[in-house]
């Protein structure tokens, strides 16, 4: 952190920077990151779905419903959504917080709960910020 003065106090900006992202329509803001769930038939669309899953999977909110889920489990990448995180300072705190998930600030923070894109956990760029002790 580069806060020095003797009067500062630093610590974490828990609001990182993600202007311009639109989690439901233009996710995955990482489009070069590829998933591959070869072998694995529980992560694959559902036989004769592929193209039905094409479509709907162009819009990440499609892929935020449970049926889309069951259908469409490889476009909607169901077996990495696991590899977004909550990142609580209180236990529970994103389950009571997911109505605001249309706020970037709680979607950074509750990403598993938020369900961002698999491919944009952890790409959100967390800055610090500096306080002046009063």
């Amino acid at each position: 952190m580069t806060c020095t003065g003797a009067d500062q106090d630093c610590v974490a900006n828990e609001t990182p920077d993600v202007s311009g992202y639109d989690p439901e329509q233009s996710a995955p803001a990482n489009k070069g990151k590829v998933w591959d769930f070869s072998g694995r038939p529980e992560c694959q669309d559902k036989a004769r779905y592929e193209n039905i899953c094409a479509e709907l999977g162009k819009s990440w909110k499609n892929c935020m419903s449970e049926k889309v889920q069951a259908v469409c489990a490889g476009t909607c990448l169901v077996c990495a959504r696991d590899t977004c995180q909550d990142h609580e300072t209180i236990p529970g705190q994103c389950a009571k917080y997911t109505r605001f998930c249309k706020v970037s600030g709680v979607r950074a923070m509750c990403g598993h709960s938020c369900q961002l894109h698999p491919s944009d956990c952890g790409s959100m760029r967390i800055t610090s910020t500096c306080y002046l002790d009063s």
